[in-house]
């Protein structure tokens, strides 16, 4: 996740903006864009955001302080964003007519003057909009050339004017506010908004949600937020989470831009910390999979498919039992990112002599233990090889003609091989939000016998051939398509 919109430098966090920090971290926030105010706090925002591997920053005057802005201003706004390496917006700026803190004249000035600095940087604008409807999206529809984009935050507007926001190409972000008991038209707009179009924010430390309303904001709680556009629009939390952070991403050049941090920022500028870039290269590379959409740690469930058994005999002929109904079941615990493990068992039942020697069916069970190797465990769908060993129970029938049972006896032979197991599958997950996770598996696995099997008889010939008592040596494998559904309950 990305709170693309956090005021972690401001000072109700002096006392505890480390705990804060790594608290969000530990909770699966990736990066946090902290905007600037006012002049007078430029300096202390870049020192905050340098101190701190994944904060980014915007910068420019909220319209609250217009009135502070000259040229000397606009040149410093200008300077910081093309200078310093984490600056990835102008913002945040824009109209605020609740409150009578400039004049009107002022923030429009204020506003399209900032806006010109973001497009002659190539730099998205971060927008802040109260009470402003019709004059904000006048201007920036004014200074749409194919050049602006930008998010409208913590959007309070209506549905109409989403879609005109999203026209402009522009993304919208909402905050606390939509868990709010009053925010029955806000619902709607978020119901509405194209997923392709949304960011997430928290507005720390204001705007918090619910139940943590009355409490200071903090970025750790930019899951509530996500959690509430998942219900609003009856999509998986891991959609909108995937989602949101690809827009960010995309809206603030991030991936580009922490890839050149690696290579050509270690004295770009100070840290307070003593690390630098190339230890924290983990840090700055951009990982599409730092949030598992579908976590799985332990499942389990049913299989069923059709085992080909092809045996080699002795005298080089082969002969193969195709089609064999197998089933069984099969458990998984992910040992690693990339690396599972599995337990599973799979039961199959040949017939191919019990008409024509009147013995009974050969039963054939395998116990396999595997490791899948997977190169992209965090998709909706993962492709994945197998390697493991095997233990194969077998029972052959056969019929024992003697004196005694002139008709005829019917019994069993058992040989227990040791096999290696290999193969390929994919498997598809589907979220089940707080059920956990359903995961289809289809492969195709071969298990191969580690030795021959060693058999008293020839089942190729007919019982009252004398050749039929000749022992046999076999050469065994199964080759097995089939299908598992695992269930992967979320702890």
């Amino acid at each position: 996740m990305i709170d693309t919109h956090c005021h972690i430098d401001v000072e109700r966090f002096d006392i505890d903006r480390d705990d804060v920090i790594n608290q969000a971290i530990a909770d699966g926030v990736e990066y946090i864009i902290v905007p600037a105010i006012e002049p007078r706090t430029f300096a202390s925002l870049l020192q905050t955001v340098s101190s701190y591997n994944c904060l980014f920053n915007g910068i420019g005057v909220h319209p609250h302080n217009s009135f502070e802005v000259n040229q000397q201003v606009l040149n410093e706004i200008e300077q910081i964003a093309h200078e310093n390496n984490k600056t990835v917006a102008i913002g945040e700026i824009g109209l605020d007519y609740y409150y009578d803190f400039s004049p009107v004249v002022v923030q429009k000035k204020c506003f399209a003057d900032q806006i010109a600095i973001a497009k002659n940087l190539h730099l998205p604008i971060i927008v802040h909009n109260r009470d402003s409807d019709e004059d904000l999206m006048q201007i920036l529809e004014q200074n749409q050339d194919g050049n602006l984009r930008g998010v409208l935050h913590c959007f309070s507007g209506d549905v109409e004017m989403m879609r005109q926001a999203v026209d402009l190409g522009f993304f919208i972000s909402f905050t606390g506010n939509i868990s709010f008991k009053n925010a029955t038209e806000l619902t709607e707009v978020v119901r509405q908004t194209p997923i392709e179009n949304l960011l997430l924010e928290t507005d720390a430390p204001w705007m918090t949600p619910i139940p943590h309303r009355g409490k200071r904001n903090e970025p750790k709680f930019l899951k509530l937020i996500a959690q509430k556009i998942s219900e609003i629009k009856s999509i998986p939390i891991n959609e909108v989470i995937s989602m949101t952070t690809k827009n960010a991403k995309k809206l603030f050049n991030l991936s580009i831009l922490l890839i050149s941090l690696v290579f050509f920022s270690t004295t770009a500028f100070a840290q307070s910390r003593t690390t630098v870039y190339d230890d924290d290269f983990e840090d700055y590379t951009p990982k599409e999979d730092i949030y598992d959409l579908y976590p799985r740690t332990f499942g389990f469930g049913p299989m069923i498919g059709t085992n080909t058994i092809v045996e080699t005999y002795d005298d080089g002929q082969d002969i193969s039992y195709d089609g064999l109904v197998s089933y069984g079941f099969i458990t998984s615990y992910r040992v690693l990112k990339y690396l599972t493990v599995a337990a599973s068992y799979h039961y199959s039942k040949s017939t191919e002599y019990v008409e024509k020697y009147k013995v009974d069916p050969n039963h054939h069970h395998a116990i396999e233990f595997s490791s899948f190797i997977s190169p992209n465990p965090y998709g909706r769908v993962n492709f994945y090889g197998i390697l493991g060993l095997s233990y194969l129970i077998n029972k052959y029938g056969r019929r024992i003609y003697s004196d005694e049972f002139p008709l005829g006896r019917k019994e069993y032979e058992k040989d227990n091989k040791l096999a290696a197991n290999t193969g390929l599958g994919f498997n598809v997950n589907i979220d089940l939000n707080n059920a956990g996770i359903l995961c289809f598996m289809l492969e195709w696995k071969l298990n191969f016998a580690l030795q021959k099997t060693n058999l008293e008889f020839d089942p190729r010939k007919n019982p009252q051939d004398p050749n039929h008592n000749r022992k046999t040596d076999i050469s065994t494998f199964y080759s097995i398509p089939r299908l598992s559904i695992l269930w992967y309950p979320k702890f």
